[in-house]
C-alpha cells in the first residue's frame, strides 16, 4: 500500500456516503466500525485496533453500530 496523502476526520452517517472511497481506516480509539465496502451491498462491522492504518476500502461509515472513536480517512 502507498503511503496516505489524504487524511480526512470523519463523522459516521448512516445515510451518507463518504465523498470518496478510502484507501484505509484509522482509529484513535479500537472498536468496531459499521462500513459499507466499496464493492459489497450489505453493511458489516470490523473490528479495528488503534493508532494503526488498516487498508479497508470503504464507501460509507455509519453512525449504527460504531463505537471506535477518532476516525480518519486515508486516502
Amino acid at each position: 500500500m502507498n503511503p496516505g496523502m489524504k487524511f480526512t476526520a470523519i463523522t459516521p452517517n448512516d445515510s451518507t456516503d463518504l465523498i470518496y472511497t478510502t484507501r484505509g481506516i484509522m482509529v484513535a480509539t479500537a472498536g468496531g466500525v459499521q462500513i459499507m465496502g466499496d464493492l459489497d451491498t450489505v453493511p458489516c462491522v470490523v473490528y479495528l485496533a488503534a493508532g494503526i492504518i488498516h487498508p479497508i476500502m470503504a464507501k460509507r461509515i455509519y453512525a449504527t453500530n460504531t463505537t471506535a472513536t477518532g476516525i480518519v480517512a486515508v486516502n
